[in-house]
């Protein structure tokens, strides 16, 4: 039995290609521009160096003064580069490439890394779960930064301290992990569009922290939910197909 494609889809399939080769092409661009982009920053922030450098040996009543404004302009140097770095990924996230690890030894190499981080700021950091958890197709360097996002969100929603979270659970073929805070918590009015470009409650920020963990765990076959409630606390669930060579538990 023969299929005839619709008229009007026949007439729009060649716009639609010319869309697609438009993005495609502006994507491409985009990472060039990153790219660029982040050659000047280089030399700025070694330049910095050299320059604090020079002003630390120099005998002046106006040195301490320097140097704050010279941190002032290296912190912001580094947004920018920040920036970049997050849009530079997201034009590559269809082309990353994925090794299978064991998540839950990763977990645990995270979560000593950054153990001095979070007790410096009086929260304690529980780590459960992720013994046997088993192995996913991971591409580290993203996967970090979402783990780094995750973390810094539930950093700021304690100010006076409180308990962080990581708990690993293996559920027949996925692999779970929950990023738990015990802070503010949100309104269900704030959780609808979280993983929305540009929206965020946070003065400075430019709200694409979530959305770029939306679309790193997206690249890793994975879904990502979250659950908060005011006053009590919120949970970032994440959810991974389980990768080769990792059986039933």
């Amino acid at each position: 039995m023969s299929m005839q494609m619709p008229m009007e889809q026949l007439s729009r399939e060649p716009e639609f290609l010319e869309s697609v080769a438009r993005l495609t092409m502006l994507s491409r661009l985009a990472g060039a521009l990153a790219h660029e982009f982040r050659n000047p920053l280089t030399t700025i922030f070694l330049h910095a160096d050299i320059l604090e450098d020079a002003l630390r040996r120099l005998e002046s009543s106006q040195g301490p003064q320097l140097l704050h404004f010279l941190r002032v302009m290296r912190e912001e140097v580094g947004r920018i580069d920040d920036l970049i770095q997050q849009y530079f990924w997201l034009v590559r996230l269809p082309e990353i490439e994925r090794q299978p690890e064991d998540l839950g030894v990763y977990i645990d190499a995270f979560a000593l890394e950054m153990q001095a981080f979070v007790a410096a700021r009086g929260i304690t950091l529980e780590v459960e779960g992720m013994r046997g958890l088993g192995q996913m197709l991971l591409h580290k360097q993203t996967f970090r930064h979402v783990l780094l996002h995750l973390l810094h969100n539930a950093v700021e929603a304690m100010p006076h301290g409180g308990v962080l979270r990581l708990r690993g659970q293996r559920l027949g073929h996925q692999l779970c992990l929950e990023v738990s805070d015990t802070g503010c918590g949100m309104p269900a009015t704030q959780l609808r569009g979280l993983f929305q470009p540009l929206q965020t409650t946070k003065a400075g920020k430019l709200g694409l922290g979530l959305y770029m963990a939306h679309e790193i765990v997206t690249a890793h076959d994975g879904a990502i939910e979250v659950c908060s409630t005011p006053g009590v606390g919120t949970t970032v669930r994440l959810t991974f197909p389980a990768g080769p060579g990792s059986g039933p538990t």
